[in-house]
């Protein structure tokens, strides 16, 4: 579907924690064409408890149907966790669901990884 907007969200949960990623691309890897990378500027945005990040994607979509894709972004300035945060789960990207590692560090960085696999 090239040309078209997607939206998937990708939710993680541990304990009492939950955490998601939405991205949103443009096109989808075909054995003909190769892997598809996207660099999208403010393409992705992660929830977690009380921060919502807006953040940077990198996607990686394979023709064999792999796919990950990582978000980075900072938290609001003084919301900083005094230590990290770490949530894993499931996650859904464009290709499927898969598994999910979301970080907020001390310094307030926030990234968000998924791996898919057919």
């Amino acid at each position: 579907m090239k040309g078209s907007t997607f939206l998937k969200a990708a939710v993680a949960a541990v304990a009492l924690t939950v955490g998601s990623v939405m991205l949103v691309s443009s096109a989808q890897a075909a054995p003909a064409n190769g892997a598809i990378v996207t660099r999208t500027e403010n393409g992705c945005s992660i929830s977690v408890d009380i921060w919502f990040v807006i953040g940077d994607l990198r996607d990686t979509q394979t023709p064999s149907g792999n796919e990950s894709f990582t978000c980075t972004g900072q938290v609001a300035a003084g919301t900083e966790p005094s230590k990290a945060v770490v949530v894993q789960g499931t996650c859904s990207g464009f290709s499927g669901s898969g598994t999910a590692d979301i970080r907020i560090t001390p310094s307030g960085n926030a990234i968000a990884t998924c791996q898919i696999r057919p």
